[in-house]
C-alpha cells in the first residue's frame, strides 16, 4: 500500500509524492459525505466508498490485500456503529489507520 506510514508520521505521505487511496465507510450517502467525495477527488485522491452493509470481510485474509481490500486508510462515516466497529477492527488488524479507531467508535456508543 502506497503513501501510508512511510514518511516522518502515521499518517505521512511517503516523499515520493504519492497520494493515500482513501476508503470512505458509510451506511449511506448523505450531503456530509457527498462534500467529503468532492473535496477529496479535487485534491486527486483515489477513493473508494465502502458501504458498511454490503462490506464483506474475509476474517481469515492475513492482510487486507488477501481480503481484496485496497485502501491505505479508512474513514468512517457510519451511523450504524456496532457493525462500523467490528469493520474497524478488522481494518486495524490489518495495520489499515482508521479515523476513527474502533476504540473511539464504542466509547461514543456507550452513552
Amino acid at each position: 500500500m502506497s503513501g501510508i506510514g512511510n514518511g516522518t508520521g502515521p499518517l505521512s505521505i511517503d516523499p515520493k509524492g504519492d497520494k493515500p487511496h482513501i476508503g470512505l465507510m458509510i451506511t449511506y450517502l448523505r450531503e456530509e459525505e457527498k462534500l467529503i467525495l468532492k473535496a477529496a477527488r479535487d485534491r486527486g485522491l483515489e477513493v473508494t466508498t465502502l458501504l458498511e452493509r454490503r462490506l464483506v470481510l474475509d476474517m481469515s485474509a492475513p492482510s487486507a490485500a488477501d481480503a481484496g481490500i485496497n485502501v491505505d486508510v479508512v474513514l468512517d462515516r457510519c451511523v450504524a456503529h456496532l457493525p462500523a466497529g467490528y469493520a474497524l477492527k478488522s481494518f486495524e488488524r490489518w495495520n489499515i489507520p482508521t479515523i476513527n479507531p474502533a476504540a473511539a467508535t464504542a466509547i461514543c456508543d456507550d452513552k
